[in-house]
């Protein structure tokens, strides 16, 4: 299932569109991407609601665009059907720790 088009974004990386969302829940936060053409496998990363210094968390579109290069290099197949790739935790991903 495709992210809605309402409350996602669209980034290109490499000349290639992907949609993306930052979702929230008890836990924290959790971004997702996936190709925006015809989705496939999606990537999830988490992220915690607030840094070290109690400041919310924010993934800008310069986080973004690391994240699916990051999971491009780690053999994620964004048209390709398959299983979520989890990436794990945002801020030692982006080596904000």
């Amino acid at each position: 299932m495709a992210l809605r088009k309402k409350g996602s974004r669209v980034i290109t990386v490499d000349d290639i569109k992907y949609r993306w969302v930052v979702a929230t829940d008890k836990k924290g936060l959790h971004f997702v991407a996936e190709y925006a053409d015809e989705p496939g496998q999606r990537i999830v990363v988490a992220f915690h609601r607030e840094d070290q210094n109690g400041e919310a968390t924010s993934v800008t579109p310069a986080d973004v665009q690391s994240l699916i290069k990051i999971a491009l290099q780690k053999g994620w197949k964004p048209q390709k059907k398959a299983h979520q790739l989890h990436l794990g935790q945002g801020e030692k991903i982006l080596e904000r720790v």
